[in-house]
Order: C-alpha cells, then sequence, then structure tokens
C-alpha cells in the first residue's frame, strides 16, 4: 500500500544558535577553519573529547520529487510519499541525539520535528544553510549539472560564480559551527542539504572532483575530537542509511 503524506508542520519554537557575525566575518576571510581543523582516521575515543555527529539530508520534498533545485532561496516542504520515507524517519528518530541543530529552512524544520518532539533539543542555525546557489536554483537537476560554470564550481572550491557561493565558504562555516557546537560525549544531530553536504565530503576525502551520491534522510556520521580539533569519519562507506546510522549510535553511545 502506498502512503502518501504532504506535511505542512507548524514550526514550534526553537532555540536559534547565534555567534558574533563580525568574529564570523574574520574567520572565514583569513581560512582559519581548514588550516586548524584537520581530517583524520585514528582517533582515540578514549583519551579524547569526543563529539558524536550524525550530519543528515533532509527528507524528500515536493521540488525533490520534482528533480528542480532548490538551493539556498527556493524552499518546499516536506512529501513523504512511501513506506521507506516513514521508516527511515523512524530510525533516525531512535538516535539517541542531544542535540539537533536545522538550518533556516521549512524542509530541515520539518525533518527534524519529524525525528524529534522534544523541541528543546532543536536549534536554528544559518551556518548549516545550503549553498547559495543564484542562478542555478529553480531549474532542473538535470540541466544544471549540463552546465560548465556549475561543472567548474563543483569541482574546485576556490572556483567562483558572481552570486553564487563558492564551496570554500560552505566548507569554512560547516568547520566553524561544528566547532563552536561541539560538546564533550554529546550526540548531535545535524539535518542539512545535498550540495553543502558534498562540500563536507569533498573536503573530508580530499576528492574535489568526486560528486557524491546523497539521497534524502542520508547520513554522514563522524566524530569530532574538540582538543585537537580533528574529524574521523565513522564508515570506511562515508555515506551511510539512516538504519546504519543507527548501529553506529548504539555501537558508540
Amino acid at each position: 500500500m502506498k502512503y502518501i503524506y504532504e506535511l505542512y508542520v507548524v514550526i514550534l519554537s526553537c532555540t536559534v544558535f547565534s555567534m558574533d557575525i563580525n568574529d564570523l566575518g574574520g574567520y572565514l576571510r583569513s581560512g582559519d577553519s581548514i588550516q586548524k581543523i584537520k581530517i583524520t582516521d585514528n582517533i582515540n575515543i578514549k583519551d579524547n573529547n569526543i563529539t558524536y555527529f550524525y550530519m543528515f539530508r533532509h527528507a524528500k520534498t515536493i521540488l525533490n520529487h520534482q528533480d528542480l533545485v532548490q538551493g539556498n532561496s527556493i524552499d518546499s516542504n516536506v512529501y513523504l510519499t512511501s513506506n521507506e520515507d516513514i521508516e527511515n524517519i523512524e530510525y533516525l528518530s531512535q538516535i539517541n541525539f542531544d542535540k539537533i541543530y536545522a538550518n533556516d529552512y521549512i524542509r530541515t524544520q520539518t525533518t527534524v520535528n519529524l525525528i524529534t518532539t522534544d523541541y528543546s533539543k532543536i536549534e536554528n542555525t544559518w551556518l548549516f544553510n545550503e549553498q547559495n546557489l543564484g542562478r542555478f536554483e529553480g531549474k532542473y537537476k538535470k540541466d544544471v549539472i549540463q552546465d560548465k560554470e556549475f561543472q567548474k564550481m563543483s569541482s574546485d572550491p576556490n572556483y567562483r560564480i558572481p552570486y553564487v557561493e563558492a564551496g570554500i565558504d560552505v566548507i569554512n562555516r560547516f568547520l566553524y559551527a561544528i566547532n563552536n557546537i561541539s560538546s564533550p560525549g554529546k550526540t548531535i544531530g545535524i539535518c542539512t542539504c545535498q550540495c553543502a553536504m558534498n562540500w563536507f565530503m569533498k573536503w573530508a576525502t580530499e576528492d574535489y572532483k568526486t560528486i557524491y551520491q546523497i539521497h534524502n534522510l542520508d547520513v554522514i556520521p563522524f566524530l569530532y575530537d574538540i582538543d585537537n580539533k580533528k574529524i574521523q569519519l565513522l564508515s570506511e562507506m562515508k555515506i551511510v542509511s539512516p538504519i546504519d546510522a543507527l548501529a553506529f549510535n548504539l555501537v558508540y553511545n
């Protein structure tokens, strides 16, 4: 039996995570996050102050079903059309999150509200927003990925297109936020969007040529060593399903 859910969930009051914008601006301009935070494969959980992160893409939306690019300025609500969608939400809801961060969009905030009804755990921050894709937003994905400038931008974090956010800026604000929200022994969820997750993966793997296939509700589980400012991806597959993310949570927590 096919279930169709069109969800217009009222976003209840949540804490808005804020930072000193002047501090952030200097941080992004200096590229400090790239210099300070390193990727590793040997974090010692017993000896370090560790935060357990689960970064996941929002649930499928109305515009996802139409294969249209949303980006930063175009948003649409969650539209679940299968038992698999519902099961994946259920798996994520079983992860023992201490906090879950959503970005500024209805699609991520709705997803988080489906995962937990404990609104004291939810915080919103623009730092995990989708990449601003400028003129590519609202277009069909098949047309965007054929665009020569988009292809150049997708493989070079420093390549800049007018009114489009460069990959390096997405990476910097993500790493800045991760460093600032980390807390020893806590499990933190980050609900964000496809292109932004791709830039995080490109940085984490040091492979800027690959475009990672990140489906709705796919998860990147990783550790953050607060003392040494190091990130370790938890899975050799790098991107996992919600049920695999739940398995990691049961092992590490």
